[in-house]
């Protein structure tokens, strides 16, 4: 069953996140794809369209991934850029379920580390 704080949250992982990463996020009840479902060698422009007509906030690692975006004029949905080591997918899963409980996502960039998260408002 899903929790209801996360019904209609839904994830689109970037190339550079680990596949393994979208098993722990579906345990977690999050309707979440993998962008190498979709379309392998995707430049960061088209994610971010995807991302805003799908309403899927994309998770990367990619530190310039909204700078990459919009120099084209893309507004994704909303970005989650991971500054966790990789390899620590549970870390990962379990915080960014904490950041999407207590935060309204959609339009904000959010900088995700350990143990704090920054937010800033896509412009």
């Amino acid at each position: 069953m899903r929790s209801s704080w996360c019904v209609g949250l839904r994830l689109l992982l970037d190339e550079n996140v680990s596949p393994k990463l979208v098993s722990k996020l579906r345990k977690l009840s999050f309707d979440v794809i993998h962008i190498r479902e979709i379309s392998r060698g995707l430049k960061n422009h088209k994610i971010a369209e995807f991302s805003a007509r799908e309403q899927r906030v994309i998770v990367t690692h990619d530190i310039s991934f909204l700078a990459s975006s919009s120099a084209f004029g893309i507004r994704p949905f909303a970005i989650i850029i991971v500054r966790i080591d990789p390899r620590k997918h549970d870390v990962i899963a379990k915080r960014i379920a904490e950041v999407l409980k207590s935060t309204k996502i959609q339009g904000k960039v959010v900088w995700l580390y350990e143990d704090i998260h920054v937010e800033y408002i896509i412009e």
